[in-house]
Parts: C-alpha cells; sequence; structure tokens
C-alpha cells in the first residue's frame, strides 16, 4: 500500500508518530527500518516531538540492578511521576560491563567498549533498535600517542553523527584528529594541527552548540598522574564536527573536584 504513496509523504507521517508507534513501524518492511534507523530521521523525529510537547519529547534512561544484582535497562517520562514508558533489553550484554557511554544527542547515545576503545556503537533506545556499530577505529595504537580523547556529537549541516578521536602525547605537541561519520561509515583522517593543549579528562566531553567540548592544559603533561586540576585544567578544547576544526580559545578556572569532572 505504501508503494501508491509518494515517499516524502510516508516520512512525513513517520515522523509524526509517537515513539512507541514508530517502533512497531520497525517491523513494516526493510525501505521503512533504513528510513526510520537513519540519522536524518532521527533528528526531524526529536525535533517534531520536541516541539509538539517537550516534556512528552524528553526521556529518562534509568539503569538499575534487580534483586539478583542483574543490571537493568528503562526509559522513563520526564515528569513529576517519572512514568515508565518501557523495560529495554540492553543491546552490548557481551560486552556489560566493560562499556562507557561517549556522548549523547538528538535521542541517539554513543557507546565504546572500554577493553577495546576503537570499537563504538550508537544506540536509540526510544526505538529499541540493535545497536549501529561502527567500523573500528584504525589508528588507536598510534606510536607515540598515548592518550585519546573520545566524543560524539551530530553535523546540522548534513544531518549526520560523528565520533571524534583526538591522539596525544610523546614529543610532538600535534593533536591528530579523526572523525567517522554515520552516513559513509568510515573514518576521516583529519591533518594533525600543532595545538599547545592535551585533553586532562579523555572519558568526559559534551557537545555544545556544534562542537564537542573537553577539558584541556594549556601547560605540558608528560604523564597522566603528573596532572593537578588547580595549576593544570586552565582551557576548554573544543571540535567543530560540521567543519572538522579544532580551537582551543576558552580560558577557565577550575576547581579541584577529582579527576572524573567534567565540562
Amino acid at each position: 500500500m505504501s508503494d501508491n504513496i509518494p515517499h516524502e509523504i510516508v516520512r512525513e507521517i513517520l515522523e509524526r508518530l509517537p515513539v512507541k508507534t514508530l517502533g512497531v513501524c520497525l517491523c513494516v518492511c526493510k525501505s521503512w527500518h533504513a528510513l526510520i534507523t537513519s540519522a536524518s530521521f532521527i533528528t526531524n523525529h526529536f525535533s517534531k516531538t520536541h516541539k509538539n510537547d517537550i516534556n512528552k519529547g524528553r526521556r529518562f534512561l534509568f539503569k538499575h540492578y534487580d534483586l539478583n544484582d542483574k543490571v537493568r535497562f528503562s526509559l522513563h517520562l520526564d515528569n513529576d511521576s517519572f512514568e515508565k514508558v518501557r523495560d529495554l533489553e540492553f543491546p552490548l550484554k557481551r560486552y556489560y560491563p566493560g562499556f562507557r557511554m561517549v556522548g549523547y544527542c538528538n535521542g541517539v547515545l554513543c557507546l565504546s567498549n572500554i577493553r577495546v576503545s576503537s570499537n563504538f556503537f550508537l544506540w536509540n533506545p526510544s526505538v529499541q533498535q540493535k545497536c549501529v556499530s561502527l567500523p573500528p577505529h584504525p589508528v588507536s595504537t598510534s606510536p607515540g600517542y598515548h592518550s585519546h580523547a573520545v566524543g560524539f556529537g551530530f553535523d546540522s549541516l548534513s544531518s549526520n553523527f560523528k565520533v571524534v578521536m583526538l591522539s596525544f602525547g610523546g614529543q610532538s605537541s600535534a593533536i591528530q584528529a579523526n572523525v567517522c561519520s554515520l552516513s559513509t561509515n568510515s573514518w576521516n583522517d583529519i591533518s594533525a594541527r600543532a595545538i599547545p593543549y592535551k585533553v586532562i579528562n579523555c572519558r568526559n566531553s559534551v557537545f555544545v552548540n556544534g562542537a564537542i567540548h573537553w577539558i584541556a592544559s594549556s601547560g605540558k603533561i608528560k604523564r597522566r598522574n603528573e596532572i593537578k586540576w588547580g595549576r593544570d585544567a586552565d582551557s576548554i578544547l573544543m571540535f567543530d564536527v560540521s567543519h572538522d576544526s579544532m580551537r582551543c580559545s576558552i580560558k577557565c578556572v577550575f576547581q579541584n573536584f577529582g579527576s572524573e569532572s567534567t565540562v
């Protein structure tokens, strides 16, 4: 029946459906599944959901443990009752607890395997789809680079999700940047730049206004255990995901809140 309806109209209808109904539509046909799981559709649906009712559009992903000490995940509404929408089947059971969340934007989570930091997965818990596995990072063990900072963001110009890995260390002051785009499913090497900054907390980043942000230091740090927050954390390093460019121009004063401090 959908073959008789223009693709643009089908897309417009699907983008306005509630999340629960959308999850059912994933099983209708392969073309609908490909459409609903695409980066541009996720973004448009997320935007329209928020526009109609910002409170109904927001969700909390809640992790807890049952009486048998097994980890459970559930999705809840952002309201006073914290109403549960559904229980979720965590798609990376074989990695748990060896995984971490790299970042979140537009309803999509980026996850990474802690033991193999080059493996990344994208998961949209709202529609309970399986994780999308990105190709392994090709230079996670580049000679001379002992530290890696990872971030996740959305390119609004191309409607595309991106994972960014910065590599730095050794004698060089250059930061090597590699970007993986969901649309191309491949890594792109961004020319290394001699930027006199190093990311202090590589595990924590935040995506704001089209850029991924990390806490950084403008001083010379040879080893991770030499870091002192009150002395070394003085800047914020930014990576623009739309233009694949780095800059570090924000000078800040940080209090010593420990090694897990974030932006």
